[in-house]
């Protein structure tokens, strides 16, 4: 039961907006309130469902408690409102999403990974330890690990190429130099 729980909140954390929290919660609250669990599974793949096809998820209508002295009339449940378009991806969402495949990414909305970037140093200095601090004329500044001890042998105007590399690591080597040295950014 735990397992589901937690992968129905994945789906919702994945697949629903900020505006769409509450009532996300409250219809999974509700099927967690389901004592058959024919009905409260089937109630989590209705969640889903809606979540995976951008669906806004609206919270089954409670019916009142009728008065002691009289009966009232039953009030006809709150117009539902009608679909919004899914907000844009925030960055809390893409926290992590690094690790999803290429299909899953699209689905979530999240641009395709670059595997390299090319640009200049714009600034070289080192850090106390020797290693190089470069800084791209594209804003990013990148910093040599400190278990690599390969003195870097780059200058100011060089052009430079980042790939990813095992691990999640990145190498950095100058045009013309047959240099690698590992780094990571820092800015």
């Amino acid at each position: 039961m735990r397992n589901l729980f937690a992968g129905v909140m994945a789906v919702i954390a994945v697949g629903a907006g900020a505006h769409a929290a509450p009532n996300v919660e409250f219809a999974v609250g509700q099927c967690a309130a389901k004592s058959d669990a024919k009905e409260r599974l089937a109630c989590y793949d209705a969640i889903a469902a809606k979540l995976q096809a951008g669906e806004p998820v609206a919270a089954a209508p409670v019916a009142a408690p009728a008065p002691v002295a009289a009966p009232a009339p039953v009030a006809a449940p709150a117009p539902v409102a009608a679909p919004v378009a899914a907000p844009k991806v925030q960055s809390e969402a893409q926290f992590g999403a690094e690790t999803l495949q290429k299909e899953s990414r699209t689905t979530a909305g999240l641009p395709e990974q670059l595997s390299e970037l090319h640009g200049t140093i714009a600034q070289l200095s080192l850090a106390p330890n020797g290693r190089a601090i470069i800084t791209l004329d594209i804003g990013q500044v990148w910093r040599q690990i400190d278990g690599d001890t390969t003195p870097f042998r780059g200058k100011l105007g060089d052009t430079v190429n980042i790939e990813r590399a095992l691990l999640g690591s990145y190498s950095l080597t100058v045009e013309g130099k047959t240099q690698l040295i590992k780094v990571r950014r820092v800015r």
